[in-house]
């Protein structure tokens, strides 16, 4: 609605996968090539955490991306369900185009482990990746994804060979605590990490490059704004793409030529919403 006003192509500030917009700091740099470590060295899995809007779900996304053009390895991406290990399972098997039926674990298994051949013809390694683990409680969801570690390609000859499942776990830093009472799964895990928060800098970098990338002025944003957006934002993306967004809306409204502090400071009341505090549930 506003990107006419400002001379730019497309909205810079949606909290979409885009990847022209997808702007790489230097952690996200290294939880990328943490990524593809994992999956190139055809490890057993790793676990990602961070703060909400931190950008980790868009580090699966290019993940993804990266993996498109392997054709021996296929990617599955599911969100964790709540509701226990079977109906993961059934999911997995789902995104691998299965339609029967399993009535138990092992049905699970075997049927992955039956994609799991030397085919030619087919992608016989699975990059499993479950994002918002945090929202994990069943303990048999916890059983199923240490027995999946357990599965190995099998070659034409019978014998088994490599890793069957690259397993990528992605959630709030409250999985840490989940995951701290299953040592052996932890113990199967080769790389866990957090994802931090961008610097005051990035926020800058941040900024500027997604404006860039819509085709506008980098200086857009002055940086007495993006200094209060930075502290309000705590360095998350997401926040800070919900903020942006507002302030361009009330930049154009008021006929501004950029975004300066004041303007930032009415987003961020916008945003934030302080008033959801006194609002009483019944």
């Amino acid at each position: 609605m506003h990107a006419d006003y400002w001379s730019l192509r497309e909205e810079p500030f949606q909290n979409i996968a885009d990847l022209n917009f997808a702007y790489l700091s230097s952690q996200h740099k290294s939880g990328l090539s943490k990524l593809l470590y994992l999956v190139q060295g055809r490890k057993t899995g790793g676990v990602i955490v961070g703060s909400y809007g931190v950008g980790k779900s868009m580090l699966l996304y290019l993940l993804q991306q990266k993996l498109a053009s392997d054709n021996s390895v296929r990617y599955i991406q599911v969100d964790a369900p709540p509701a226990g290990g079977m109906v993961l399972g059934m999911q997995i098997l789902s995104h691998l185009g299965f339609s029967g039926k399993c009535e138990s674990y092992s049905d699970v298994l075997n049927v992955l482990q039956d994609f799991a051949t030397d085919k030619a013809t087919s992608a016989s390694r699975i990059v499993l990746a479950v994002d918002e683990v945090h929202l994990l409680k069943e303990p048999d969801t916890f059983q199923l994804l240490h027995l999946l570690t357990n599965l190995r390609i099998k070659k034409k000859s019978g014998a088994f060979g490599d890793v069957a499942i690259t397993l990528i776990l992605s959630g709030h830093e409250e999985f840490l605590l989940s995951l701290k009472k299953r040592p052996a799964l932890v113990q199967r895990m080769q790389l866990i990490w957090r994802l931090s928060p961008l610097t005051l800098q990035q926020c800058i970098e941040y900024t500027q490059f997604r404006v860039q990338a819509a085709g506008g002025d980098i200086w857009l944003f002055d940086k007495a704004a993006v200094e209060v957006l930075y502290k309000a934002s705590n360095g998350l993306p997401r926040v800070i793409n919900n903020i942006c967004d507002v302030a361009l809306l009330l930049g154009c409204a008021a006929g501004r030529n950029k975004i300066t502090r004041d303007i930032m400071m009415q987003a961020i009341d916008e945003v934030k919403m302080p008033e959801i505090d006194n609002i009483i549930l019944e």
